[in-house]
C-alpha cells in the first residue's frame, strides 16, 4: 500500500457530529461549557438549552441517553443526543517488566485520573502526571516515590523525562510548560504557551527543547531557558501525542484530525503527511529512525515506511487504541478501549501476547528507550473507581453529548461514538477546570459518526 502524503482528511465525507459538554464546576458551582467554535449564537442556545435540561441522575459511560431537537436560525434541523455522566479513575500507574512474568508493579499515590506517564532509559525512574495537581517522580524497582510536584492552580496533563533521568518536563492543561529536578522536584523553568495544552508532550536528548501539542492544532517547540516559542502547524484539530525519533532528528505529530505530521526538527518543516486514520489519530512511534506507527479510534495501528513512502496493517482491534509504546525497539505494546493490553511483534513472526484486561480502560501508555519496561497510566472508567474532580476537588458530574445533523436518530449511538465523545468530554473537562474564571467555551473538534 502507497503512503498518502498530501491533504487528504475530508471533513464532509460520511456523518459526522460535534462533541459538546457541560460541567458543574467551577468556584461558584458555574457550568463550564465545551461547544464547537463554529455555532451561530441561536444555535448556541439552544444547545445549552437542551444541555441544561439533563438533570437524570448520572449513569455509567455505557448507559442510555436521551435526545432533544434542536433548529439553526436558517432553518436546519439537529438533534442533540446527551447522557448524564460520572467519570472514574483508580488512580494508579503500573510498572511493567516484560522481561518476567510478574504482576506489574503498582505505583499508588495520585488521588485522580493519571494523565501522562514516561520513564528513563534505563527504566529505573518513572515520571506521573495526574489531575489531583500533582507531579510525581517514582524508583521503579521499590515503588517509592522519589519527589512530589503540588500545584494547586494547575492540572497537569502530561509529563516526559530525558533518557539519562536528569531532566523531567510537564504541561498543564492551562498552558504551562514545566522543566523540574525529578530527583527533588525543583522547578528549573517555566513557559506559558498562549493556548490550552492536553498532554502531548516530547523532549530533545539534550533537555533543551521540549515540544508540547495544542489544544489549536499547533505543536510549540519551546526553548525553557531562553522562554523562546515556536509554532509548528500542522493540525486541524487538538495534537492527541508527540514522538521523536531516536536519534532525535524527525518529530512526529499524531491529531484529531486523522493526521499524522513527520517533522524535520532541525528545520521546523513537515516532511511526510500520513493519512491513516480518518476518524482520528490517537498516537504515535517511532519504531527506528525511519518507521513509524501510527493509531487512531478505528482500532487500526499502521506501519510507515517514511524513505520508501509505504506503510502497511500490524494491527486491527475491534475498539480504538487509546496507546501505543514500543519497547526494545522490537515489541509494540497497544491498549485499546476496550481495557485491553497487548503486546505485538510488528513482523508478525509471533503470535500477540495479552498482558492485562480490565474493566475500564488505560489512556497513556510509555517505555524505556533503552530496557523492556512498560508503564502504564491509571485505569479509567472502572467500576469502583475514585470520581474524576473538578477544579476545585468535588466529583465532577457532568453531561457529555453529541449535535448530530438531521431531524432525530433512530436507535442509539453505538458504543465506540460514545467512547470518543466521553475521551473529548474529559479533555475538556480538564481544560476548562483548570480556567478560574468559572465560565469557559473551548472550541471543539468535529468527528465522525461512520
Amino acid at each position: 500500500m502507497t503512503a498518502t502524503t498530501d491533504a487528504g482528511y475530508d471533513p464532509q465525507a460520511g456523518a459526522f457530529g460535534w462533541p459538546i459538554l457541560v460541567a458543574q464546576a467551577g468556584r461558584h458551582g458555574n457550568r463550564e461549557v465545551m461547544l464547537p467554535a463554529r455555532l451561530g449564537r441561536e444555535l448556541t442556545r439552544s444547545v445549552l438549552g437542551g444541555l441544561m435540561s439533563a438533570d437524570e441522575e448520572p449513569t455509567a459511560t455505557k448507559q442510555a441517553t436521551k435526545q432533544v431537537p434542536v433548529t439553526a436560525a436558517d432553518g436546519t434541523a439537529y438533534t442533540l443526543v446527551s447522557r448524564r455522566v460520572r467519570a472514574t479513575s483508580d488512580g494508579a500507574a503500573r510498572v511493567w517488566d516484560l522481561r518476567s512474568r510478574r504482576p506489574p508493579g503498582v505505583l499508588a499515590g495520585h488521588t485522580g485520573l493519571v494523565s501522562g506517564v514516561s520513564l528513563s532509559g534505563d527504566g529505573r525512574i518513572a515520571a506521573t502526571a495526574g489531575w489531583d495537581f500533582t507531579l510525581r517522580t517514582w524508583e521503579t524497582g521499590t515503588g517509592a516515590q522519589l519527589a512530589l510536584v503540588t500545584d494547586p492552580d494547575r492540572r497537569f496533563s502530561g509529563c516526559c523525562l530525558t533518557a539519562d533521568g536528569e531532566t523531567l518536563a510537564a504541561t498543564g492543561f492551562d498552558g504551562t510548560v514545566g522543566v523540574y529536578d525529578p530527583r527533588t522536584g525543583e522547578p528549573r523553568a517555566r513557559v506559558r504557551v498562549p493556548v490550552n495544552l492536553p498532554g502531548a508532550i516530547a523532549v530533545d536528548a539534550g533537555a533543551t527543547v521540549v515540544f508540547a501539542g495544542g489544544q489549536d492544532g499547533t505543536v510549540r517547540r519551546v526553548r525553557p531557558e531562553r522562554d523562546e516559542l515556536d509554532p509548528l502547524d500542522g493540525h486541524e484539530g487538538p495534537v492527541t501525542a508527540l514522538a521523536l525519533s531516536p536519534d532525535g532528528r524527525l518529530l512526529a505529530s499524531a491529531g484529531r484530525d486523522g493526521v499524522v505530521v513527520v517533522w524535520d526538527v532541525e528545520r521546523a518543516a513537515p516532511v511526510a503527511r500520513l493519512l491513516g486514520h480518518h476518524h482520528g489519530a490517537t498516537t504515535c512511534a517511532f519504531l527506528d529512525a525511519t518507521r513509524v506507527l501510527t493509531s487512531g479510534w478505528d482500532g487500526a495501528v499502521h506501519l510507515w515506511d517514511l524513505p520508501n513512502r509505504t506503510t502497511e496493517p500490524v494491527w486491527q482491534d475491534e475498539s480504538a487504541i487509546r496507546a501505543l509504546a514500543v519497547v526494545s525497539g522490537v515489541v509494540v505494546v497497544v491498549s485499546s478501549q476496550d481495557g485491553v493490553i497487548t503486546a505485538l511483534d510488528p513482523t508478525g513472526a509471533t503470535a500477540p501476547v495479552r498482558l492485562a484486561a480490565a474493566d475500564g480502560h488505560v489512556d497513556t501508555v510509555a517505555s524505556a528507550a533503552h530496557a523492556p519496561v512498560l508503564i502504564t497510566g491509571s485505569t479509567n472508567d472502572v467500576l469502583g473507581g475514585v470520581p474524576v474532580r473538578d477544579g476545585f476537588g468535588r466529583p465532577a458530574t457532568f453531561t457529555e453529548g453529541l449535535l448530530v445533523p438531521g431531524a432525530g436518530l433512530d436507535g442509539e449511538l453505538p458504543p465506540s461514538i460514545w467512547d470518543r465523545v466521553h475521551a473529548e468530554a474529559l479533555t475538556a473537562l480538564g481544560i476548562v477546570s483548570a480556567d478560574p474564571s468559572g465560565r469557559t467555551i473551548v472550541g471543539a473538534p468535529r468527528i465522525a459518526l461512520g
